[in-house]
Formats: C-alpha cells, structure tokens, sequence
C-alpha cells in the first residue's frame, strides 16, 4: 500500500491503475489507499463501481450519478463533469474498469480539463492511455513455516488466515493447528497465495480432508504454463483452480452453472426455474442441485425482505460461468429464456404499478435491475427490436419513478432507431414513453413530436387506453410550453375517453392535467373542481403517488383562493405522503408551497428556512426546475425579503440549507439560530470532516455494526459479510438498516464514502 501512495502522491501522477487478475484484492488495496491519502483530497474522494455497467457510454453519465450532478442539464454528462471538477481537488475511484476499455481515452481527456483531479482506477487489463502509471496488485505472499514459529504466529499470514476463516464458515470447529498447519502453509503456496483460488480451496474443506486436498491441487496444478502464452500466469492460475472445480461437478450440475451464470446481480429460484432444464424430478431436483452448488461456492445464499431465497455469484466465477456456456450449445436457448423471463416480469410489475403495492414492485425492478439490463443487450444484440421496446416501455414508469430517467431514454433512442418493422402498438407504446423522457428531460419540442405521433398512431388503431396515456402527457408537455389552448383540448379529450373507459387512474390524472391548466390561466374556481374531484378519485383507489399529486394540486388551488389554513394542511398531508413514498420532487415543491403559505401569515423567517431546504433539496435531486417543480413566486420572495431584512433573509435561507426536512419544519417560526446546526454531507467528502478514530461512539453504532459497516466499504456484499462474520443474513440486513438510519445514509457508495471521511477505530 505505501508504494501505491506514494505513486499517487507525485505531482505527475494522475492517472494510477491498480491491475491483477480478479479476486486478487484491487478493490480492497484501493480503498485502504483513497482512506490514508483522504486528507489530501480536501474535495473529497468518490468510489465509483462499474462492475454491473456494460455500456462505455454511461461512464459518464454513472460518474456525474455518484457525485449528484444535476441528470437534467442542458450539458451533456461528459461537459458537465469537465465544468464541475475544474477547480476541484478531488480523487475518483473508479471500480472493475477493464470492460470499459474503450471509454479510458474519455478519462484523460476530462484529466486535461481539470487540473487539480486524479484517478485511481482498478482492473484487470491496462488501460494503456497516456499519463497512466501501473500498480501491479500481488497475491498474498506465501506463508512460510519456521520452525520457531508457532501455530498463533502462522495465523498472522493473511493468505493462512483467509483459508481458516473460509473454513470455519462451512465447519464452526475448524482450527489451525499443529496437526494441519503445515499442509495448509502448502495448499495457500500452491495457490501462489491467489484469494479467490483460497477460498475455492477452502471451500472443499468440509468435505475433503486437507491432505486429500492438496494432493488433488498437486495434480490439477502442476504448472503455470497452461493456457495462451498471451494470458497472464496469475490469471492462468486462476483459470486452472476453477476449471478444477467444475470438473469435480456432478452431472446435471455444469448445465446449472452455465445456467446460472447468465444472470447479473443474483437470481430468484423462480427465475433460475424459468431458465434452466428442471427435468423429471420437478422443483424439488433443481433444489437438490443448487444445494450442491452452494456446498461447492459456486453459487451463494441471501435472504430477502420478504424471506424469499437470493442466489448469486461472486463476478469472478460468474465470469468464468459464462465463458463455459459459450463453448456449449446452451447458449442462445439459456439467453432467450433469461429475456422472456425478465421481460415478463417487467409486464407484471408495469401492471401493479398504478396499485397499492406500487412500491413493493418498484423495489423488486430495482433489484433486478441488473438483469433487466442484461436481457435488454441481448435483445438488442440480436435485433429483436419488438420485444426490447416492450421490455423498455413496460420499464419506463420504474426508470421514471426511480430516476433513471438518462438510462431510459438512451436505451429507447437506440431501440427506436431500428423499429421500423415492429409492430405499430409496440412502436406507440415506445413513443409514448420516448416522449415522456424527453419532457424530463427539458427537450418540450422533441418531446411534442414523438406524443403527438404517439397519439396519431393510437388514433389510428382505434386504442383508446394508449390514447389516454399519450394525451395526457401531450397535455403536459403543451402546459409546459404554456400552449393553453392545446392543454385545454388535449385535456378534454383526455378526460372524456378515461370517463367512457371506466378508469379511475386515467380520470383522476386527467383532472389533475386540467386543474393546473386552469391554475395557470387564473381561473381557480375551475382548477378546484377538477382537482378535488381528482383527489377524491385518488383516494378511493389509494395509489399513492397520485393521491400526494392530486393533494398538491388541491393545496397550490386553496392557497391562490387565499385559504391559507387549507393549503397549509393540504401541503403537509401531500408532503408526508411524498416523503412515505419517497418522490423527492414532489417534496421541494411541497416545501415551496408551505414556504408560500406561512409566508402570507406573516411568518417570514420559518418561509425563507423551508425555501433553503426546498434549495438544498432540489440540488441532490438534480431535478430541472419543470412547470411541477417551481422556484417560490417573486412577490412571496419580494415580500418576505422586505419583512426580514436582507441579512437576516439571507441568514435564516442558510439555516433551511443545514437542516433536514424534518428539522426544518419542527422549527416553525422560531427566531433563526445563530448557529444552524451541521449536516453530515453525502456528497463532498472533505477532510474537515475526519474524526479522532471515535466514529462509532460518536455516531452511536455498536461494534458489530462498525464491523458490518467496515466490510461494506471493503466492497463485501452482504452475503459475503454474513460468511465472513459467521451470523446470518438476515442479520447482516438488520445491522445495515441500522447504521443507514444512525448515520442518515441510504446506500453502499454514500458508507464508503463515510468510512473514507471517518476512519474507524479498530
């Protein structure tokens, strides 16, 4: 690790690689490295992983994720970072990089644009641009038994100590004793002290004896030379361990790996039913089979939410999987099945969406995100046009609801260029949904062309359900433009044909178009018709973001009738039920709102705090500021200055900033603070922020969750942490809830940088 500071210590170096064959420990010598050079980076450092990411065109749009740039810029991702890391000191970690190669010139290029940034990038290939300087990441080195030395010394050597703790996890009495020291000293050594080719061997453990074990290693490895001369000798060592592995599999198990190797990010059981050849012995066989999988740490185990049973991979592995399926005639019945499966399980969610379980359904498509993905490429790769705008289509609501809005639209743009052939309710269907990303995205022109078409291919077909849908979001793409007389007609058609189709979902948004239509045009007392019929609709069929949508408009209508107690309660029950769910635009412009309210009875500073946090807000979220997320009126603002003075506006506007949601509106109108009280911040790690080694007392976490939290930053998956500490995982699940909530944090990136700004005490 010194060697690694150093070099990325030099005024040249901007640009260091990590590189070694997978499973070696980049990731882990990485972050021990960006955590001791922390204070030199008053900027901050930012952990960037790749390893799920398989479009070089989203490098850079996944770069400007992780440091919460604004997603709705008018810059492209690329010109965006250029301009926000100019002037900054700041080191990016860029994760699993090397099958991202062709997307490494992009990074010198953003290197010459912003002088004082460098990069610290892990992967198993070179990235071969200029400026780049090489780390070469080592095995462990090899354990040597002295004669002197005892059993608690030889437990120091991490290759021994990374056998005896795999073990131990698959066999609870495992020691390393006297009795077996020396031949584990020999099995880490004909490793070459490889960690993943460790713990395959350990994995064996349980069920061969040790002796038995080397001696199988003895004939399966007996040279480093196997292979192409162009491959490396570590990576040949690790190719050589896993096929020794898979061939101690038992037919029908290699067809199950294969299988199972086609998933990215875990699969259900249910899933790896759909794609693999079940056979006579029904479910019940396909058990058995991965049971004897999970023996053989082919493939592990986590518990979800709901109890439900997570298989998945280590990517090594995965990797190794795939590259056996190939060679087989598996192959395109395995990836066909895997995109059936997904695509229709993205159909069923689309349908629940608009439901109670909106939310549950939302949670299952992020966490098979992954394979959505993958199902995606291939398709597209194999130029089935039609099911791949389906399955895009079906996602659309998920990305928008979720913030992936970039991601959908990219993926639909490159669909669309070659759909002429699809069929035309598919082609609609895609359009809509083209259409709405480019709404959010701020491009109203692009926007209006592909609803408009989207209408006129639906009107075509006589499809009054997909008219609704295009409608409306012509609708509000034409408010939007302030094309009154088009949101007028659009939403009359609109609410006509959801009325004629019984649709209560369709009615109440179609209302909700209309009543800001009216609100726009001053005409109030038909914007609150139409809004309060559109909350009642929502609540009776209780989907609740368009019961917290209908409520906001009902609010904003009440407050420019001058019903101030109305709207402040319709704003706050709009505003609870945007934070249960998690819509984060819809908070800022509840924030907005009740700044408004309390503004007009005359409490000017509680106004300007809840219209700093509505700012500071809307800035994490990287929202363009649409027509439904809006600044505060100026007179409102004009007003309230007035009242306040300009330095005691400007001093409790910088309060709201500091605090949370929650703290700002249990303020209400209290004088402004001297002080406003500090917020740990997700998004610029700065050295100030460093602790004395306390973290854990300081923040109230117990020791096993400061373990928990330190393996995460280690880049451990949760499984892996439950093998690891030896407790279950749903432990390991509780533990995690526990330290997001006690450190106000929401994701494994946002506690790596945690732990890089405050090391923990050992």
């Amino acid at each position: 690790m010194t060697v690694a500071c150093q070099l990325l210590q030099e005024r040249d170096a901007r640009l260091l690689t990590l590189t070694g064959p997978g499973g070696v420990g980049k990731t882990r010598l990485a972050l021990a490295v960006a955590q001791q050079l922390f204070p030199r980076f008053p900027d901050g450092i930012f952990f960037v992983p790749f390893a799920s990411l398989h479009d070089p065109l989203l490098v850079f749009p996944h770069i400007a994720s992780i440091l919460a740039l604004d997603e709705h810029s008018d810059l492209s991702p690329r010109e965006l970072l250029k301009a926000h890391l100019h002037h900054r000191a700041l080191l990016l970690l860029l994760d699993n990089f090397e099958h991202l190669l062709t997307a490494a010139p992009w990074l010198v290029e953003l290197l010459k644009a912003c002088p004082s940034l460098k990069i610290l990038v892990t992967s198993r290939a070179l990235l071969r641009v200029q400026g780049e300087q090489v780390f070469e990441v080592l095995p462990f080195p090899p354990p040597r038994l002295q004669r002197a030395e005892t059993t608690e010394q030889l437990i120091h050597s991490p290759a021994v100590q990374l056998f005896v703790e795999r073990a131990r996890a698959l066999k609870a009495d495992f020691q390393l004793t006297a009795a077996n020291s020396q031949t584990i000293v020999e099995i880490c050594t004909r490793l070459d002290g490889l960690p993943l080719a460790i713990e395959l061997a350990a994995a064996r453990s349980n069920l061969l004896p040790l002796r038995t074990l080397l001696k199988l290693l003895e004939r399966r490895l007996p040279l480093l030379t196997a292979g192409g001369q162009d491959v490396h000798w570590r990576q040949q060592t690790l190719r050589n361990t896993l096929q020794w592995s898979y061939d101690l599999l038992t037919k029908p198990e290699p067809s199950l790996f294969r299988a199972l190797s086609v998933f990215v990010g875990g699969s259900t059981l249910e899933a790896v039913e759909a794609i693999s050849d079940v056979g006579k012995g029904g479910i019940g066989h396909l058990v058995d089979r991965i049971g004897s999988l999970l023996d053989k740490s082919f493939v592990f185990r986590s518990e979800q939410a709901g109890g439900e049973l997570r298989l998945w991979m280590l990517e090594t592995i995965r990797e190794y999987g795939l590259a056996c399926l190939e060679t087989s005639d598996e192959a395109e019945d395995r990836r066909r099945r895997h995109a059936e499966y997904f695509l229709a399980l993205a159909e069923e969610a689309e349908l629940n969406l608009a439901g109670a379980e909106q939310l549950a359904w939302l949670e299952l498509l992020e966490q098979e995100h992954d394979n959505l993905r993958a199902a995606l490429n291939w398709l597209i790769e194999t130029e089935q046009m039609g099911l791949a705008l389906r399955l895009e289509s079906a996602l659309s609501p998920f990305w928008t609801m979720h913030n992936h809005m970039n991601e959908g639209h990219r993926w639909l743009e490159k669909a669309l260029a070659d759909s002429d052939d699809v069929p035309v309710s598919i082609r609609a269907k895609a359009l809509y949904a083209a259409g709405s990303f480019c709404f959010y995205r701020g491009e109203n022109s692009k926007a209006a062309a592909l609803l408009e078409e989207s209408v006129k291919l639906y009107r075509e077909m006589g499809d009054k359900q997909g008219m609704a849908f295009a409608l409306n979001g012509l609708g509000h793409v034409a408010l939007a433009q302030h094309r009154y007389a088009v949101v007028r007609q659009v939403s009359e058609e609109n609410l006509h044909l959801a009325r004629e189709l019984g649709d209560r979902w369709k009615t109440a948004e179609a209302l909700f178009l209309s009543a800001y239509g009216y609100l726009d045009q001053a005409e109030h007392d038909r914007a609150r018709i139409a809004s309060e019929e559109s909350l009642v609709l929502s609540r009776e069929f209780s989907e609740p973001r368009c019961l917290a949508h209908a409520i906001l408009a009902v609010a904003r209508i009440a407050f420019h009738q001058h019903d101030f107690d109305a709207a402040y309660a319709l704003y706050q029950e709009s505003l609870a039920r945007g934070m249960e769910v998690d819509e984060q635009w819809l908070i800022t412009a509840c924030l907005v709102g009740l700044g408004e309210v309390v503004a007009a009875q005359g409490k000017s500073g509680w106004a300007a705090r809840l219209w700093g946090a509505e700012e500071a807000l809307h800035q994490t979220i990287r929202a363009r500021r649409l027509y439904l997320i809006r600044s505060p009126e100026e007179a409102s603002l004009v007003n309230t200055r007035a009242r306040l003075g300009e330095e005691a506006f400007a001093q409790a506007w910088a309060q709201g900033r500091a605090m949370t949601v929650k703290q700002v509106l249990a303020a209400g109108d209290e004088e402004p603070i001297s002080k406003p009280p500090r917020q740990f911040s997700l998004h610029a790690a700065s050295s100030q922020h460093a602790t004395n080694g306390k973290t854990e007392q300081a923040h109230g976490l117990t020791g096993r969750e400061a373990e928990v939290l330190r393996l995460i930053a280690e880049g451990l998956t949760n499984p892996q942490i439950a093998e690891c500490l030896v407790i279950s995982p749903v432990t390991v699940n509780t533990h995690v809830r526990s330290i997001y909530s006690k450190l106000g944090i929401s994701s494994r990136s946002a506690a790596t940088r945690y732990v890089l700004e405050h090391p923990l005490s050992e």
